[in-house]
């Protein structure tokens, strides 16, 4: 950025122009108590439990031979001398 532009910013931020109402937070409160709360999520389903379940094993056994397959070149790195 050019050397004028910011301190064009710094002279707009130090102005204090953009100051809010003394009722500001009454009312921005007094909104969302009027709002709708949001519906509450139906708990996960069995079906839904088990493929997370199959998801997470699947995801551990991909994770754990990738970390067998690092060991092991780590170890025959080292024992080669």
């Amino acid at each position: 950025m050019s050397e004028p532009l910011l301190k064009n910013w710094d002279e707009l931020l130090q102005d204090g122009l953009i100051t809010p109402p003394a009722d500001f937070h009454a009312r921005v409160m007094a909104q969302v108590m009027q709002q709708t709360p949001l519906p509450v999520a139906a708990p996960p389903g069995r079906i839904r439990l088990g493929l997370q379940a199959l998801a997470l094993s699947a995801a551990a056994i991909a994770g754990l031979t990738q970390l067998v397959i690092f060991s092991f070149g780590i170890w025959s790195a080292t024992a080669a001398g």
